[in-house]
């Protein structure tokens, strides 16, 4: 004959009441900061680049060049000649007349003033670097890697140029790259909202 077992009561296990931790002040990072810490580097970004800022290279003979041709041709036969590289004397045949229009228009509004060039380099590579972050994340990447991607790029040496002619046609056309990516990644989404629309 088989024993049984004498019963024994079995003790109901107590959960401990769960432990809120309240973090310390001045903890670090917060999602509350974030905005302020970005604003103060962005900040801090392009004052460094305005005092580190200096007419260079082709930018010297460019500032001239504009005001010759301006006084020569007026202003829209000078948008023409910039766009159509006719200023090149029909020896070469280069695809940067865009940027060449670009420098013309800052050249209008800031003059010979290398900082005011400085500042709008440093805030397109920021936004730049922004675009990158945020194109990734529509890729669903860690915003981790998205935010390491983005720093490489705006703190890159060699996406840095205090030349705005060398920027505007060197770096320029892969921030209009990462722009054109922004705006694609948003068709489908337009395209959803025109079908539902129809």
């Amino acid at each position: 004959m088989s024993r049984r077992r004498p019963k024994t009561k079995r003790r109901a296990i107590q959960s401990s009441p769960p432990v809120s931790v309240e973090p310390q002040p001045g903890a670090f990072p917060r999602p509350g900061r974030t905005p302020a810490i970005l604003g103060a580097f962005s900040i801090a970004y392009c004052l460094l680049a305005a005092l580190n800022s200096v007419l260079t290279f082709d930018d010297l003979w460019f500032v001239e060049h504009f005001a010759e041709l301006l006084d020569r041709e007026g202003p829209w036969q000078t948008l023409l000649t910039l766009w159509l590289s006719l200023d090149l004397g029909g020896m070469e045949y280069r695809l940067y007349g865009l940027s060449k229009i670009l420098h013309f228009g800052l050249w209008l509004l800031f003059g010979t003033h290398a900082w005011a060039y400085a500042v709008v380099i440093a805030a397109s590579q920021l936004a730049t670097g922004y675009g990158i972050f945020i194109m990734l994340r529509r890729m669903r990447f860690d915003s981790t890697q998205c935010a390491v991607a983005a720093s490489i790029w705006v703190l890159s040496p060699f996406a840095v140029t205090s030349c705005f002619h060398y920027f505007s046609y060197e770096i320029f056309p892969y921030q209009l790259t990462v722009a054109c990516a922004l705006v694609l990644q948003l068709v489908p989404r337009w395209s959803r909202d025109v079908a539902r629309w129809l």
